[in-house]
């Protein structure tokens, strides 16, 4: 077998995602786990045919990654804590936990955040064994706490995180259990105990520690924010704003701890070490251990890990003088981490990075073969290098960035050649600093900073500037998953097809100057072997092929969204939780968005609930914003969606215009605006075909008129009030998402949670419609 991890690491990630949509119960994968062995070991016994022996491996490596995720996901110790959750509820004792931070807190700027593990908990004095991890947030920025310190949580509120009720919200819930986290845990009362912890991480975390204090005593916040980002990867007191920009201009990864930081760093260690002529193998060694320490410093996520395990098995290969096959190389690394977490497989983190070292591997060279072929200067071809391998790890992420993200960035490829040179050298600085610092050399110490600080700001200020550029940020379509495929086929055809189509005409060329020669040695190889151009020919007809029918793929895909995609006989609801927002979708496919949602210091729902399903679903601009609660209607509920959204129409009653900073945007932004009609205690209006019915007060009731059908939708807790023969009708509730489809012949709803009547309202509503 000529890549084996390469074939093991498909067969075990494809069990992995047969568990991960597939609710199976685990006693049947055990079984048919044993069976598959059974199987494997008579066919040895027979001596079966070596093609069934492989393809039985193959089965039992499917087979044992649905086990191990399972395992790792369903099936808990029956002491571990989430089965403590409801005790602290229902429990009137005192109720404690003992645990120890496993890893370095983060702290944010409006909180901090531990991951600890526990050791037991005590309830009226009884300590209980316990296993398991927990989060614990704080809601406010403590550096006091650090890795190995055993707390006391004294009576801690315990919870097991939900998943997200609106469309597109961060799955928090997810994210935790892929770490393995299935507990949150929030208090005010915490007792330090003692500190103790694994020797070697403690020393790691001492030095980036280090790190950080010395980059913030020497440099001012955003570019100390900046270098300890780039370095540690402790990103949380990064204003909003600066990060904002380096989403916008695609260069966000040099600001995520990955591959490229090991890299350097490992030439950073192997040059220095160069300089003073060590030998080779010692070379090795000692940036192999620098590498592993850094590893440990920036805590082992996938991708250091992955970048970690690759460039070790690489100078292992190289000392051996053995070849390198570096699809198998990568492959092997992901087997590993997969075989501790699982759930690594869906993090996005872990996806961006194997197929961006994938993408550098295999398409720079052909980018680099297409475009910069024929520089001749030794500057020249640095630079193509280096844009070629920029523009192939971004080609190669374009469609899981779109994916996650909804976004391409188009400057991204500009703005990586000034700003990964620019985050190079402030890595090198940021350890010449710390280095200087930690010999308590000052002058030098003084001068790197000055220099870091420059660096920092100027890389600031490319960000800026780039993320400033008009259409160089593209909001898309949430693509489905059968088309983020479709993409990667087309961007391997495409290049082949290119890079073919050069190679023919070299081919073609040579043979025909072949024949003209007067050496008969090459006329000899020429004439007596023709199969030598048709060979040559034939990969040409195959990237052709493979081009052809990729675009026959990729009409049959748009095809088929087009037939069962959007119905334009249905008007779409979603009430969104936790805004008291409606998003209607009418059909006409025209957007009407009601309310601003709320914000607060943790929460701001128009950049975080709002915006992630208006672009999702490709919604850049809102056909009408419907103002109906002048007590809730601020300018900072507003401000992200009239800053990043076209508006083309306001709908509003008379006070809610009156706050003179609402008024203040329409004008800047020239917004066409109208007031409701009002009727006793109701506010009506109408657009298009459909028409709208507002109640005042702080239970905003809404009545939705179609063509077909109405729809009465009331935004608080208020069950389903039924339907008749004549009027469809539902009432949702904003405390869950809430999908709402109609045409003339049915309707489609989901309720994702179910809460208490308010009947008053209820009853209001009923005898407005004239339902008994």
């Amino acid at each position: 077998m000529r890549r084996p991890a390469f074939i093991t690491f498909l067969a075990f990630s494809s069990g992995i995602i047969t568990a991960y949509f597939n609710n199976l119960p685990l006693s049947c994968i055990a079984i048919f786990l044993l069976i598959i062995c059974s199987f494997y070991f008579i066919s040895n016994i027979c001596k079966f045919p070596p093609g069934l022996l492989n393809l039985n491996c193959i089965f039992i490596l499917i087979t044992s990654g649905m086990l191990l995720y399972e395992v790792s996901t369903t099936l808990f110790p029956a002491n571990h804590i989430i089965n403590y959750v409801d005790k602290t509820t229902h429990s009137r004792g005192d109720f404690c936990v003992i645990a120890k931070v496993i890893k370095d807190p983060e702290v944010k700027i409006t909180q901090t955040v531990i991951e600890c593990e526990v050791e037991s908990v005590e309830i009226d004095s009884h300590s209980i064994q316990t296993a398991g991890k927990i989060i614990l947030t704080l809601n406010y920025p403590d550096e006091k706490f650090e890795y190995g310190d055993r707390l006391k949580l004294n009576n801690p509120k315990l919870s097991t995180p939900e998943f997200p009720k609106n469309p597109e919200d961060f799955n928090y819930k997810e994210v935790l259990a892929r770490n393995k986290v299935y507990v949150t845990a929030r208090t005010f009362d915490i007792e330090f105990i003692n500190n103790s912890g694994f020797p070697i991480l403690k020393n790691a975390l001492r030095i980036k520690k280090f790190i950080n204090n010395t980059i913030s005593a020497n440099l001012t916040l955003n570019q100390a924010s900046l270098l300890k980002g780039l370095v540690t990867g402790e990103r949380g007191l990064l204003p909003p704003e600066v990060y904002e920009q380096f989403q916008n201009t695609g260069t966000i990864h040099i600001l995520a701890i990955s591959g490229f930081n090991v890299g350097l760093i490992a030439l950073i260690v192997f040059l220095g070490l160069t300089l003073f002529r060590i030998p080779l193998a010692i070379k090795r060694i000692v940036t192999a251990v620098f590498i592993i320490t850094y590893a440990f410093v920036v805590g082992l996520e996938p991708p250091i890990v992955r970048s970690t395990i690759m460039t070790i098995l690489g100078m292992i290969a190289l000392t051996a003088e053995r070849d390198i096959d570096m699809l198998n190389v990568i492959a092997f690394s992901g087997l590993i981490i997969l075989c501790f977490t699982p759930q690594a497989l869906f993090d996005v983190s872990f996806q961006l990075s194997f197929i961006a070292i994938i993408s550098l591997i295999y398409l720079s060279s052909e980018l680099y073969t297409l475009f910069f072929y024929k520089l001749e200067s030794n500057a020249g071809k640095y630079l193509g290098l280096f844009f070629s391998t920029s523009l192939a790890a971004q080609v190669g992420s374009i469609p899981i960035i779109t994916y996650y993200f909804y976004r391409i960035s188009i400057i991204s490829i500009i703005a990586n050649l000034f700003i990964i040179p620019l985050s190079s050298l402030c890595i090198i600085l940021t350890f010449l600093i710390s280095f200087f610092s930690l010999i308590h050399f000052h002058l030098m110490t003084n001068i790197f900073s000055s220099i870091g600080w420059i660096t920092a700001t100027v890389t600031l200020k490319f960000a800026e500037l780039f993320s400033a550029v008009p259409y160089g940020n593209m909001w898309v379509h949430k693509p489905n998953i059968v088309f983020v495929i479709w993409e990667y086929f087309a961007i391997i055809s495409i290049i082949s097809l290119l890079n073919f189509n050069k190679n023919r005409k070299l081919i073609i060329y040579n043979w025909y100057s072949y024949l003209w020669t007067y050496e008969p040695e090459v006329n000899f190889v020429v004439w007596n072997h023709p199969k030598i151009l048709s060979r040559e020919l034939f990969k040409f007809n195959k990237g052709k092929n493979l081009f052809v029918y990729t675009i026959l793929i990729g009409i049959i895909i748009f095809i088929w969204s087009k037939v069962y995609g959007y119905n334009n006989s249905e008007l779409k609801l979603v009430c969104l939780s936790k805004t008291s927002s409606t998003i209607i979708k009418t059909p006409d496919k025209r957007v009407i968005l009601v309310n601003g949602g709320v914000y607060a210091s943790y929460l701001d729902s128009g950049k975080d609930k709002i915006a992630p399903y208006l672009r999702a679903n490709g919604i850049s601009k809102i056909d009408c914003l419907v103002m109906t609660n002048p007590d809730k209607e601020k300018i900072d509920e507003l401000k992200y969606i009239f800053n990043n959204f076209k508006i083309k129409n306001i709908i509003a009653s008379e006070e809610c215009l009156l706050d003179t900073k609402i008024f203040e945007y329409i004008r800047i932004k020239n917004i066409r605006y109208s007031f409701m009609e009002k009727e006793n205690d109701w506010f009506k209006y109408s657009y298009g075909d459909v028409d709208f019915l507002f109640s005042t007060g702080d239970k905003m009731c809404m009545l939705i008129k179609g063509k077909n059908d109405s729809i009465a939708v009331v935004s608080r807790k208020v069950d389903s009030i039924g339907e008749n023969n004549v009027q469809k009708t539902f009432v949702t509730d904003s405390d869950g998402a809430i999908f709402i489809k109609t045409d003339s012949k049915k309707i489609k709803y989901e309720t994702i949670k179910s809460l208490s009547t308010e009947e008053s309202l209820k009853c209001r509503l009923l005898r407005y419609l004239g339902i008994a």
